[in-house]
């Protein structure tokens, strides 16, 4: 267990003293409501904007391209990302 990690569990123990059962059980039951909220925000946002996940996956050569300017994304991508932007703006 790190410092972090530490730190974190301290915070939550000073949270729920003092609460009784019934407190802590609607406690927990809102923070596992909020970790799958934020779950299904970062596949959703994962989903919506692949464009923004793209450099993860280059390789030497299309990092290289980056960083010259060029895009080394196919001219038919760019158009269905651009056209899909368009769409929800």
């Amino acid at each position: 267990m790190n410092r972090y990690e530490k730190e974190q569990r301290k915070k939550r123990a000073r949270l729920l003293a003092g609460l009784n059962s019934d407190q802590i059980e609607f406690f927990e039951t809102v923070e596992e409501l909020r970790d799958r909220l934020y779950r299904f925000e970062s596949k959703f946002h994962v989903t919506m904007f692949p464009e923004e996940y793209d450099y993860m996956y280059d390789d030497s050569v299309d990092a290289k391209a980056r960083k010259r300017g060029e895009n080394p994304m196919q001219e038919s991508y760019q158009k269905k990302s651009t056209n899909a932007a368009k769409k929800w703006a």
